[in-house]
């Protein structure tokens, strides 16, 4: 079995939900003893954070120690635990459940990408490049009666992919995969909250949502949240937003640069072009 997905594939923020009464009808939870359940769910939890997201390393000792269980009594239950995980070409494990929903994460991130994209080339006012994306890789993710953890409706299984950019007709070059930074000089308040508009949906009630929080949290926390938003990608991008300007409150300062070349505001790297419309957003609010 081929694996079915990017080795540098992660979770980034992006929350693992399992639909509970469907594990407690699977054959593999009713196999398992009441003692073990509890091992089932973490495996699942532990094998999310990994990368390849969804994986686990095809290895004892190193499966024990991440889930907290000893060697021994892992070696044990080894083959109640790892029922319905399998081994792929890349030497890791993986579960069916797992693999649907990182392939689920990918298609729903592709699509938030290119609605910004075209977004974004809409205000620019030109045709961008077009971005073709070449199946490389497939996996069929076929429903295992015997391993019943997915969701009640699984999403279609989602390849991996190269990205091709071809110019537009009658261009010089070919456009960037990856559009401008906005001008930010002008206007930065406006530029990166236009941006948070572009994350939501650029509907008018994302419009309104950002401007009941602007006057709540303040330009300082919004624009911040924006930026670290558009970074992560969040799944749902409201409440994380809501719950960002929470946090960030009271604590967007500028720390000042990091070796890497971005700048640290509040304890969070941004990139340069990102930390000025911050740092404008805080002199504006002084």
């Amino acid at each position: 079995m081929n694996a079915p997905y990017s080795s540098d594939t992660r979770a980034k923020g992006w929350r693992l939900e399992l639909d509970y009464e469907r594990i407690r009808q699977s054959d593999t939870w009713a196999l398992a003893p009441p003692e073990l359940r509890p091992w089932l769910l973490m495996l699942l939890m532990v094998a999310w954070e990994q990368t390849p997201c969804g994986s686990l390393p095809d290895n004892d000792e190193l499966i024990a120690v991440r889930i907290g269980m000893p060697l021994e009594t892992f070696t044990a239950a080894k083959k109640v635990l790892l029922r319905g995980w399998h081994k792929a070409a890349d030497g890791r494990l993986y579960h069916r459940t797992l693999t649907e929903h990182v392939l689920e994460m990918i298609g729903r991130r592709r699509k938030v990408a290119d609605r910004v994209d075209r977004h974004r080339a809409a205000k620019r006012g030109d045709t961008p490049g077009v971005t073709r994306y070449t199946d490389v890789t497939h996996v069929e993710v076929a429903r295992d009666p015997a391993v019943t953890y997915a969701s009640a409706t699984p999403p279609e299984p989602e390849p991996v992919f190269s990205e091709e950019a071809i110019a537009s007709p009658g261009a010089d070059a070919p456009h960037s995969a990856s559009p401008p930074v906005p001008d930010l000089k002008s206007d930065p308040l406006k530029a990166l909250f236009d941006r948070g508009v572009t994350l939501l949906g650029d509907t008018k009630s994302a419009r309104g949502m950002l401007g009941k929080l602007r006057k709540e949290f303040g330009d300082v926390a919004v624009m911040g949240a924006i930026a670290r938003a558009e970074e992560i990608q969040p799944s749902d991008p409201i409440p994380w937003l809501i719950e960002a300007c929470k946090l960030s409150r009271s604590d967007l300062r500028p720390d000042g640069p990091l070796p890497n070349g971005k700048v640290q505001i509040g304890g969070i790297p941004y990139d340069e072009s990102v930390a000025h419309v911050i740092l404008a957003a805080t002199r504006s609010a002084a």
